[in-house]
């Protein structure tokens, strides 16, 4: 999995890495640790819109409660929607658009 690849050179980087990839010093000799990260999968991307205190979903059923209205989503929902953020390469921000169109389709 070429994330997987990625991440390994990541976790090893030290600053002069940086500077050879076109950093200048004086910006790298500011960072007092280097971090990686890795990207999300889809099964993260549920997470985000499931478990939160307040996450996407649980902000849908209080505004449609507002209305009297029962919001509920099917697993395969998030799941759709997750991979739909996955392919876009949206990360975490692009739940919400997602999602949002996803209600809007009639």
């Amino acid at each position: 999995d070429d994330y997987q690849v990625q991440g390994q050179y990541f976790d090893n980087a030290i600053p002069k890495d940086l500077v050879h990839y076109g950093m200048i010093p004086e910006f790298v000799g500011r960072f007092p640790v280097i971090v990686s990260t890795r990207g999300l999968d889809e099964q993260n991307l549920i997470d985000i819109l499931t478990i939160p205190r307040n996450s996407l979903m649980k902000q849908y059923r209080y505004l449609f409660s507002m209305n009297d209205v029962k919001f509920h989503m099917t697993q395969c929902g998030f799941i759709e929607i997750a991979k739909m953020a996955f392919s876009r390469g949206t990360g975490a921000r692009g739940l919400r658009s997602i999602t949002e169109n996803v209600l809007m389709e009639k």
